[in-house]
């Protein structure tokens, strides 16, 4: 169930307590997580977020969090995420688990974390949900090109909208 490719190579899994991040790292360690977040969508990964989170838990700095149409498509967008952040950057997971199952496959790179879920996983987990606090950033997915429709869009000009009338503004539909 655990496949542990840092430790392979002589890397240790996290033992105890992490030490925050310098703030001078930060942004360093957030392109990381936002390269890990691009091969994803590379991948066809859906439903793409980038949560920073070293204001809020102490185990990591960013979570990566998607989702595959499959457990062969989870497999398939942790390999290459794994395979590229290594060629490119050198990183290696300390601990990846879920990878036999591949309904949540969780790759930690210890200043970020990295989480594949089938769509039914991610509706049951619902870690958006759990760190709904966090400031997030949407990266480009699959589901997010014009073929299949702008529902963020849509979803924030109805939020306009919602606003803008409860300000005493007429709303634009309206016009």
């Amino acid at each position: 169930m655990t496949d542990q490719p840092a430790a392979k190579a002589g890397i240790p899994p996290r033992d105890g307590e992490r030490k925050p991040s310098p703030p001078e790292r930060l942004g360093e360690i957030h392109e990381q997580a936002r390269r890990a977040a691009e091969i994803a969508s590379d991948m066809k990964a859906r439903d793409i977020l980038l949560l920073d989170m070293h204001e809020l838990v102490s185990y990591t700095d960013f979570l990566v969090v998607c989702s595959g149409r499959s457990t062969r498509q989870t497999r398939g967008i942790s390999e290459e995420v794994g395979l590229r952040l290594k060629k490119e950057q050198g990183l290696i997971p300390s601990h990846v688990e879920g990878q036999e199952q591949a309904d949540w496959i969780l790759m930690d790179y210890l200043d970020f974390v990295v989480h594949v879920f089938t769509p039914e996983a991610r509706d049951f987990y619902r870690l958006d949900n759990l760190w709904k606090d966090a400031p997030v950033e949407r990266i480009q997915g699959d589901d997010d090109s014009d073929a299949h429709g702008d529902g963020a869009a849509e979803a924030t000009e109805a939020t306009e909208a919602t606003e803008a009338t409860k300000a005493g503004e007429p709303d634009s539909a309206e016009d």
